[in-house]
């Protein structure tokens, strides 16, 4: 099916805790948990194979595809999947699958507190986890075979100290995706001030980026000067603060362009611009086209 079909489906996104469940409480109690592990084929199969576009508010989830093949849309980005591989849907990602009768694997969704705590732990290298990616399991198949196969029984079990094994399963897990994205480089200063500010700063930008808040109000937050988180952004991501906001609110804006049918007047004003004009002019300079030419060409 095609994205203009699928933006015709939906007035807006589905937003699941985990797919399909309209009490995310009888699956996943993110209080308590924090962390929902199921084969791959149990919700799949219940939907025919087909899972429609939806996203996660707080959840990051880890598709490990051992059989079979799939193809998603990422965002829009359509992505073949085939074995063995581990599929990152960060949170937000507007995502669907439809896979084939015979694939098989494990899905884990992490929510954002204790995937910030382990980030935390690993000063910060989880970036692997904050953009779609398909990371191929190669020599690291039999690891991946055991931690996902750990995670999937401690899940199950009542055993002693089951938190603790599945966070140090977990934590382990991470640190694998993230080698496999991050080149060698010299180990960053502990516990980084820099990257602290940073990863806060991105946590406000997700909260705040549709009121329009200038970099001042952000950083006045975060209790540092303008100047500071400027270069605190450009050390760490290669862009400036503003820089950093305008992405975050193009991609939302791409998201409800592609996957709802709301005009663009009513995605416009959604997403805080004070006019469809004043949008227009945002997208078309941050993109190259006008949002109409691009949901057409979708």
């Amino acid at each position: 099916m095609s994205i203009s079909k699928i933006m015709a489906k939906f007035a807006d996104i589905p937003d699941f805790v985990v797919y399909g469940e309209d009490k995310p409480s009888s699956v996943l109690n993110l209080e308590l948990e924090m962390l929902h592990c199921e084969p791959l084929v149990e919700r799949s199969r219940q939907h025919n194979w087909k899972i429609n576009p939806h996203r996660h508010s707080g959840i990051t989830q880890l598709f490990y595809l051992q059989k079979g093949s799939a193809e998603a849309h990422l965002d829009g980005v359509l992505t073949h999947l085939s074995p063995t591989c581990v599929l990152v849907v960060p949170e937000g990602c507007v995502h669907d699958f439809v896979w084939t009768p015979d694939a098989e694997g494990q899905v884990l969704s992490i929510a954002s507190p204790l995937l910030n705590r382990i980030a935390q732990s690993l000063e910060g290298t989880t970036g692997a986890l904050k953009t779609a990616e398909v990371y191929i399991a190669g020599a690291e198949q039999s690891l991946l075979d055991t931690l996902f196969d750990t995670i999937a029984r401690e899940y199950r079990s009542r055993a002693t100290s089951r938190q603790l094994m599945l966070e140090s399963c977990l934590t382990t897990l991470l640190v694998c995706l993230s080698r496999r994205d991050v080149p060698e480089t010299p180990a960053p200063e502990r516990h980084d001030r820099g990257q602290i500010h940073y990863n806060a700063f991105i946590r406000l930008v997700e909260e705040h980026y549709s009121e329009h808040w200038p970099v001042s109000q952000y950083a006045e937050r975060l209790g540092i000067t303008p100047p500071h988180l400027n270069s605190i952004c450009r050390r760490i991501s290669q862009h400036s603060a503003l820089e950093i906001v305008h992405q975050r609110l193009l991609l939302e804006a791409k998201r409800s362009l592609i996957y709802t049918g709301r005009s663009i007047a009513e995605i416009a004003y959604q997403l805080g611009f004070s006019d469809p004009s004043h949008f227009t002019r945002f997208f078309k300079k941050k993109s190259g086209e006008n949002p109409r030419a691009f949901r057409n060409g979708s």
